[in-house]
């Protein structure tokens, strides 16, 4: 979520236009909605461990292509940040659902769901403030790219650890 609130901001201090760094925006949203469809399919047939560790590295290349047109703004760099960020970890929703439903099925599905979407939110809110805390005491987001870039490997080295995790025979 902090890629995304800052989105627009960031590409505009990087030297894009408010006109190309909107339409990025939106554009990521739709490759975001892409991405959920293809990975939730594709997981479903090649399993969800493969997916996972693609859609982590595909996030985490987008970052660091936006971070590299920081001094060189090309569109190509913005075309690609959208791809690989949109396509990859944005898209990953249908995977962490189905792994969750996966891992805690029952009658406490809801619940632990419900729980899982306090910390999404959480973290949904700190992470924007705190990239917005350092952009006013730094001046640029070069720090915030760092910490979106180590996010991105932690949360999907965290679902693929939960589902090469050995399964457990269902509780009768």
């Amino acid at each position: 979520m902090t890629l995304v609130v800052h989105q627009t901001r960031l590409s505009m201090d990087y030297g894009y236009t408010l006109t190309v760094s909107a339409f990025f925006f939106g554009l990521t949203g739709l490759v975001r909605s892409l991405g959920q469809f293809a990975w939730g399919a594709l997981s479903d047939r090649l399993g969800k461990v493969p997916i996972i560790a693609l859609v982590t590295v595909l996030g985490m290349a987008g970052v660091l292509v936006l971070y590299s047109s920081k001094d060189s703004p090309h569109l190509a760099y913005l075309t690609a940040f959208t791809l690989l960020l949109g396509l990859g970890f944005l898209g990953i929703s249908a995977v962490y659902a189905s792994t969750v439903s996966d891992r805690f099925y029952g009658r406490h599905l809801g619940k632990i769901m419900a729980m899982l979407d306090i910390g999404f939110g959480l973290g949904a809110a700190g992470g924007p403030w705190l990239a917005g805390f350092l952009f006013d005491r730094t001046g640029n987001y070069d720090l915030t790219m760092g910490l979106l870039t180590v996010a991105i490997l932690v949360s999907g080295t965290a679902l693929l650890l939960t589902n090469l995790r050995k399964e457990e025979a269902p509780a009768s």
